[in-house]
């Protein structure tokens, strides 16, 4: 069983977000929040910029957040369970990295060390892209390319 908040616990994502449709600058309303406990299930966060804000125990349950800024975040009991992380930049951010084994997709993501994900979880989403790519990971050369491992 996860160490996570209860759905019934959890802050109505509407209620974090609602603030952002009457802000211009959108980025500096996002970096350096309080966003614990609240609920992103399913939203497309793709991008953002989120660095030094605090999640912990947020639900990003089959959420998208390619490519987002995470660094410094903390993120512990959060659930990540069949989100898309693939480029996300974890650096400095507090978590326990087990939490991410039920993500989707973690591929060319920043670890919070700054080194880049290796491949440890094997996550559905990184095996589909790496297949659909032509890499046979079970070829350790392959492996080592795919995710970029020296």
């Amino acid at each position: 069983m996860r160490d996570s908040i209860s759905k019934e616990m959890r802050v109505n994502s509407k209620e974090c977000l609602d603030k952002l449709n009457t802000y211009d600058n959108k980025e500096a309303l996002l970096t350096n929040q309080f966003f614990a406990g609240c609920d992103f299930e399913e939203m497309v966060l793709d991008g953002e910029n989120f660095s030094g804000t605090n999640f912990e125990g947020a639900c990003f349950i089959n959420a998208s957040i390619i490519g987002a800024d995470l660094t410094g975040c903390i993120l512990m009991k959060a659930d990540f369970t069949n989100a898309k992380l693939s480029y996300a930049d974890f650096t400095n951010a507090s978590i326990d990295i087990l939490i991410l084994e039920h993500a989707h997709s973690l591929w060319k993501a920043k670890m919070p060390n700054g080194s880049y994900y290796d491949g440890r979880f094997n996550l559905v989403g990184d095996l589909e892209m790496a297949k659909k790519m032509g890499y046979d990971l079970s070829d350790v050369n392959q492996y080592n390319q795919f995710y970029e491992l020296k």
